[in-house]
């Protein structure tokens, strides 16, 4: 079949436009680049985080964000469901159970330094999606193993939104649930707390089963 010149323009110009379209494809990114914020979900909660960070889940319920710069990795903000502990006594209330959970969060012994933290503090605290929770805020303690002096400054803020589901039995050693935001512990015994970060995990964190309320007042 010989092929007219009218057939040859028709032939170029299809042509064109699949080049057109293939180097369009190959760029979109370039014209329409990724959001800034992506959304980490998990079954107990989801919250918005910038790109620029990493999620790293240490198992279920539990995800760490972090910065990776030059091969350094840096921990910043903790979002984890705890629930009560079966392998101990169950705590007498929500109240009880929330303050175990964030002294637990803190205290470690180095060679030469050892941190634990105490006297906790809560006020009441209502999130930009409406969830009703508490902001915790801890006195750390350092106390020097050479020279025998502790010093004190504040571990803040923390907080916690309640996930207790219903339970038939008061005693199953499974019925408190809350979930912690809090700075990472290492980069806030560093003094370098990502404020702003928290603020955008806080105010954009879900929690599926509802509003979170305070119990045990």
């Amino acid at each position: 079949m010989t092929l007219t010149p009218r057939h040859k323009l028709l032939i170029g110009i299809i042509g064109v436009l699949l080049l057109v379209g293939l180097v369009v494809y190959m760029t979109q990114d370039l014209w329409n680049p990724p959001p800034e914020n992506t959304t980490y979900q998990d079954s107990g909660f989801s919250f918005m985080y910038p790109r620029i960070y990493t999620a790293e889940e240490y198992d279920s319920n539990a995800v760490g964000i972090k910065e990776k710069t030059d091969g350094v990795v840096t921990p910043l903000v903790e979002v984890i469901r705890y629930q009560s502990d079966p392998d101990v006594a169950l705590p007498a209330s929500y109240d009880m159970f929330v303050e175990r959970q964030a002294l637990a969060l803190c205290g470690s012994d180095g060679p030469v330094e050892g941190l634990t933290c105490t006297d906790l503090v809560r006020t009441p605290y209502t999130s930009a999606q409406g969830l009703v929770g508490e902001e915790l805020s801890l006195t750390l303690k350092r106390t020097n193993f050479e020279s025998g002096t502790t010093t004190s400054e504040t571990y803040a803020p923390l907080y916690v939104f309640n996930a207790t589901l219903p339970m038939e039995d008061p005693e199953d050693t499974f019925r408190y649930r809350a979930v912690f935001v809090y700075p990472s512990f290492s980069t806030a015994a560093s003094g370098n707390t990502n404020l702003e970060l928290l603020a955008q995990i806080i105010d954009s964190l879900l929690i599926p089963d509802g509003v979170s309320t305070i119990v045990g007042r």
